[in-house]
């Protein structure tokens, strides 16, 4: 399908509207336990190639790091899960003390990878009281269900200037890959729009048109 051309004030309402309309149910089931946030950005590599340390991401060829930034991730002490490690969170844990700080996988900004909970992994409480690590790859098998909070990131959003819309948009192009990567590669994995608990259409959504601004 063509790309299409929207002017910038349009852009909001049309993505909700698209959202909205590419539902394919409105019973989301509580998947498995374990939450790994990732940007966009990352989002297609993930598809591809499961979660992966940092280190494997470098051998891989997947990021360019440098080895000072490899040195400086593998500090446990400010990255509990170092270049070895995918931190993991779990929510809903009664055992938290009543100062503890939890980790919120809920980001608007972030894509929430929604995990099976039956890989091996331990918890760390010494930045988080949710917080786990595993040390093996997270297969795609793995990955349950992806979420996206896209809505209410133009809910909360005051400020809508070029660069919000301009990220709004790449976020949203993304999602239209990522069904189209899921429907093409016959990928069992949910896609979600949180912000209304409900599951999008992966068949509808993949063949959306790109959306681009109007010059």
């Amino acid at each position: 399908m063509n790309d299409i051309l929207i002017e910038k004030n349009n852009v909001s309402e049309y993505i909700i509207n698209s959202l909205l309309k590419n539902i394919e149910s409105n019973n989301v089931m509580n998947y498995d336990k374990f939450h790994h946030n990732s940007s966009y950005s990352d989002a297609l590599s993930i598809l591809k190639n499961g979660i992966i340390s940092i280190k494997k991401q470098k051998e891989l060829k997947i990021r360019d790091i440098s080895e000072n930034q490899l040195k400086h991730l593998d500090d446990i002490t400010s990255h509990i899960n170092g270049i070895d490690g995918i931190s993991l969170a779990v929510m809903g844990l009664t055992d938290l003390y009543s100062n503890e700080e939890e980790y919120i996988p809920y980001n608007p900004n972030l894509i929430d990878c929604i995990i099976s909970e039956d890989i091996k992994a331990a918890r760390h409480t010494e930045h988080y009281g949710n917080e786990y690590v595993t040390y093996s790859d997270v297969e795609i098998s793995k990955i349950k269900a992806i979420d996206t909070r896209l809505i209410t990131l133009i809910e909360i959003t005051k400020n809508k200037d070029e660069k919000f819309y301009k990220d709004l948009i790449l976020k949203y192009n993304i999602l239209l890959e990522m069904a189209k990567y899921i429907k093409i590669n016959k990928i069992v994995i949910k896609l979600r729009e949180m912000s209304n608990d409900c599951v999008l259409d992966i068949n509808k959504l993949s063949n959306m048109p790109i959306l681009k601004i109007e010059k």
